[in-house]
């Protein structure tokens, strides 16, 4: 080796000292520990925070100076209800600021939420827009009581229609896919032949005026507007898509010959707007 030069060598883990082995392990060990931990505290405070909805399990989400109480029966553990009792705010305020912008009011029109899960967004779209009736669908039946108390303690029960209906194209064979308890809210709705539920299309049910549609589950959307063609062109209504699914191009392109304009909005979101 020359002056001023540095020599470095790179030793594989054969060549690496005896000594410094057991320090490896025990640093691994110790993160394992405080991953742990973490997970651990979190699951504490969650539990801690639905101790305190009260006898009815009932959860305060603050949003513009209102109060929306929501059944949250898994918050120990599942993470969209964990994240909610954690905040005590909306996943989406920006969404629901562009709404309160595009859609001054539903009043007399229907607003129908596909995908309701704690009943939060359906509840939050119809208190904001004022709708004159609610129709509500979730196929989970894990999700179903609390969904109903949800929208009680909203006072809206007496417009709203609850269905365990898996929306879609009407006939079509589907069947829920393996339930994650800490994914309860990303549940999918999977469409083959020989499932044990039967779709329902849009078009099938009696919707009356619809002003709204939100289609928001963990799975394609592009089998709700195939069922719903007969009320888009009824209705004209304004609909909002997550984009979970990643069928937005199909779902535009299929919208663009009803003179539909997609825009994106909200932070996970895409609404499209009647021409």
């Amino acid at each position: 080796m020359m002056d001023g030069e540095i020599k470095i060598e790179f030793l594989d883990d054969d060549a690496m000292p005896a000594e410094a082995a057991p320090l490896i392990t025990v640093v691994e060990k110790l993160t394992s520990a405080i991953d742990e931990l973490k997970a651990l505290s979190q699951t504490v405070r969650a539990t801690a925070r639905m101790s305190a909805f009260g006898p009815d399990a009932l959860c305060n989400i603050y949003y513009d100076d209102e109060i929306y109480p929501v059944a949250l029966p898994f918050a120990d553990y599942d993470r969209y209800q964990m994240r909610l009792a954690e905040t005590r705010q909306p996943p989406d305020d920006v969404l629901l600021r562009q709404l309160r912008d595009l859609v001054p009011t539903l009043a007399g029109r229907g607003l129908v939420d596909v995908g309701g899960y704690t009943g939060l967004g359906a509840v939050m779209l119809a208190r904001l827009l004022g709708a004159g009736r609610l129709h509500v669908f979730e196929p989970q039946k894990v999700m179903w009581q609390a969904l109903n108390a949800t929208i009680a303690a909203n006072g809206l029960a007496g417009i709203t229609h609850v269905s365990r209906d898996v929306i879609g194209t009407e006939g079509e064979a589907a069947t829920i896919s393996a339930t994650r308890p800490d994914r309860l809210s990303g549940t999918n709705y999977l469409r083959r032949e020989g499932g044990p539920l039967t779709c329902r299309s849009l078009d099938a049910l009696e919707l009356g005026d619809v002003g709204l549609v939100n289609i928001e589950f963990n799975d394609s959307k592009f089998h709700v507007l195939k069922g719903m063609v007969g009320l888009i062109e009824r209705c004209k209504p304004i609909i909002i898509a997550d984009l979970s699914g990643r069928d937005a191009v199909e779902m535009d392109e299929f919208l663009k010959g009803f003179n539909y304009v997609m825009s994106r909005a909200g932070r996970h979101s895409a609404i499209f707007l009647p021409g």
